[in-house]
């Protein structure tokens, strides 16, 4: 199991995953225990049972993002993950026991993509938080966007099939537009109720620290404008080959939104394009 098809997991709205080696870090101390990961209710949420009759501390009054927990750990032994959040619930009703621990939700999980063997789970997840994982030199970068119809679909994908009796059959979609922005290329392909988004740097460009992650945003307006709706990955990835990775994963946008044509008479990829530069910093 990876990290995108624990993104897979969360989309189809599956049952919960279980977390182990949870490492919590407030400015009251550290917490570690075990616990679950599931969706509830359009967000993520992660049920935690402490160790050693540990509880958490109480917070109250208004707390900044940078204030936040720090908190990490292991789903289904495989995958490492980081986050950023706070608890909403301060204990667990367990088949009618009352358990020490809390419930945390998040508006992403990230992938730990720094080897903890050595340093241990506790630093990684420290460093990981207090640095901007956006600003790796990422050459690609690939996301999701969940339940987003595209306006105009310009390009075919061709599908060959190879029966042993029936031989090769063809299948045709038009699901992609695809388009250039700078030095930056892209293609959206639509997915069923889905688009896959995917952007690359031109051949023979340059980039620089957190240039791709820049555009990404700038972009993300971009089809917003161009869609009359809320654009927002729930998942993405950022590869900058030996510069590193940066991956993360949201809920899912629970609701699907009509198609919608831009009133201006350009074409949406030339329109997108437009808006992207305004957008860029």
């Amino acid at each position: 199991m990876d990290f995108k098809k624990i993104a897979d997991h969360f989309r189809n709205d599956a049952g919960p995953l279980s977390v182990g080696q949870i490492v919590i870090v407030t400015e009251s101390g550290d917490f570690t225990g075990s616990g679950k990961l599931r969706l509830q209710d359009d967000r993520i949420e992660l049920d935690v049972t402490l160790t050693g009759g540990q509880e958490l501390p109480m917070i109250g009054g208004t707390i900044m993002r940078d204030r936040f927990w720090k908190i990490g750990g292991v789903i289904e032994d495989q995958v490492p993950f980081w986050a950023n959040g706070l608890p909403h619930q301060h204990s667990l009703t367990t088949f009618r026991f009352l358990v020490r621990g809390g419930r945390l939700e998040f508006d992403r999980l990230h992938l730990l993509a720094i080897p903890f063997d050595q340093t241990g789970l506790r630093e990684a997840v420290i460093h990981a938080a207090n640095s901007n994982d956006l600003a790796i030199m990422g050459t690609h970068l690939d996301a999701r966007l969940t339940n987003y119809k595209l306006v105009w679909r310009e390009e075919m994908t061709v599908t060959v099939e190879t029966n042993p009796f029936l031989g090769d059959s063809t299948h045709t979609e038009r699901n992609t537009l695809k388009g250039m922005v700078g030095k930056f290329e892209y293609a959206l392909i639509q997915r069923k109720a889905d688009c896959d988004l995917h952007i690359r740097l031109k051949k023979g460009a340059g980039v620089e620290a957190g240039e791709i992650g820049s555009f990404a945003q700038a972009f993300y307006r971009a089809l917003a404008f161009v869609h009359g709706r809320h654009t927002w990955p729930q998942w993405e990835l950022i590869d900058g080959g030996d510069d590193g990775r940066a991956e993360y994963m949201t809920a899912p946008i629970p609701v699907i939104v009509a198609e919608i044509m831009s009133a201006n008479m350009i074409g949406p990829d030339r329109l997108a394009s437009e808006v992207t530069e305004l957008c860029l910093p």
